[in-house]
């Protein structure tokens, strides 16, 4: 095999791969064909993806220039890796261009050099160039803080993409006033920078809100009174914050997800079963937050002791607590004990984010 260009990449959980792009020796096929090796950066190969070109299947002109180059191929892998973890890959994939596949009707011929391209979807070029310069902004917090101000080419190797995507997206972070760059001597984070990956890429160990998911109904606010705030407030000394007794800023939902990505951790009461409160639990789980769940134990589980909640969250544990320890009357101490477990569990769970901490 020849070995034709490499290029820097890295996936949607920001790991960093070399991709070298080779041409096979494709016996027994009426074509050209193309191996792409997805390496780490200690060399070992993770993934490898076959391109087929059938033979007459695109039109005349070249699919490598003159240097053995391919923004084609390049265009073609980046557009199928967009979204994924490599390590989530089959390991024998295959891009063919057929003379009926969608690849073949998206690629074109460039009158000027006479080299093919691929004409990748704006939509998804736009969503790859949020990405970077997603990275670039939490690799340039790192870098700043472990080693302060940055050489610009050397930044842009430490975030290990394509050249110019990097130098498009930190025009965008200069426009947009979250770097400054001398030309002669630094790359640098400015303080609205550093406050914007503060507040959207990394959950701060002092952030003081616990939010509570849960149904607006009398028994909520019971146990909000008897249980949830004394734990979370009076014994924990975090603020407890529930949609229903707090003012949206512009409208419930915005509020709502602000609130969710913002506080340490998230109470998810599934008690009535309400769709909102799955709305804002799978928001909480895209926004990889700490969860603790909770429940009603006769709608939580049978009789005999079978779980019979969503079986989304089956995997998840879940802390019960029963209304006839809400009434005026009710002498027991079981109440006791859900909230002697529910604040274990609270602890713990803070104790893992701290310990996690990316800052």
């Amino acid at each position: 095999m020849e070995k034709l260009f490499e290029f820097p990449y890295r996936d949607r959980s920001y790991n960093r791969y070399n991709i070298e792009v080779y041409k096979d020796d494709a016996f027994g096929f009426d074509g050209t064909q193309y191996s792409a090796n997805i390496n780490n950066i200690s060399g070992g190969n993770i993934r490898t993806i076959v391109i087929k070109i059938v033979a007459m299947s695109l039109p005349e002109g070249k699919i490598l220039n003159s240097n053995g180059y391919s923004p084609m191929l390049r265009d073609t892998l980046l557009d199928f890796l967009h979204g994924k973890k490599v390590k989530d890959l089959q390991k024998n994939e295959v891009l063919t261009f057929s003379r009926n596949c969608d690849y073949t009707s998206s690629v074109y011929l460039s009158e000027k050099n006479g080299i093919l391209k691929y004409r990748r979807d704006i939509s998804i070029v736009a969503s790859e160039n949020k990405f970077i310069r997603e990275l670039m902004l939490r690799e340039l917090y790192k870098a700043q803080v472990e080693e302060g101000n940055q050489d610009l080419q050397k930044f842009k190797r430490r975030c290990h993409f394509i050249d110019q995507t990097l130098t498009n997206a930190f025009n965008v972070l200069k426009d947009r006033d979250f770097v400054e760059h001398n030309p002669n001597s630094y790359i640098r984070l400015k303080s609205s920078g550093y406050q914007f990956v503060e507040d959207n890429f990394f959950l701060s160990p002092y952030r003081n809100t616990v939010f509570l998911i849960a149904a607006c109904n009398d028994d909520i606010y019971r146990l909000i009174d008897k249980v949830y705030r004394p734990i979370v407030e009076d014994q924990l000394g975090y603020e407890l914050k529930f949609q229903e007794k707090s003012e949206p800023k512009e409208t419930i939902h915005e509020d709502m997800w602000e609130s969710i990505e913002q506080s340490k951790l998230i109470l998810c009461d599934f008690t009535d079963k309400r769709p909102n409160c799955f709305i804002e639990y799978g928001y909480a789980l895209r926004s990889r937050q700490n969860i603790i769940l909770t429940i009603e134990e006769s709608e939580g589980r049978n009789e005999e002791g079978s779980l019979k909640i969503p079986f989304d969250t089956l995997t998840q544990k879940f802390t019960f607590w029963q209304k006839k320890w809400l009434q005026p009357d009710y002498q027991g101490d079981e109440i006791n004990t859900f909230a002697a477990e529910l604040k274990e569990r609270i602890e713990k769970k803070i104790a893992m984010l701290e310990r996690k901490s990316n800052i």
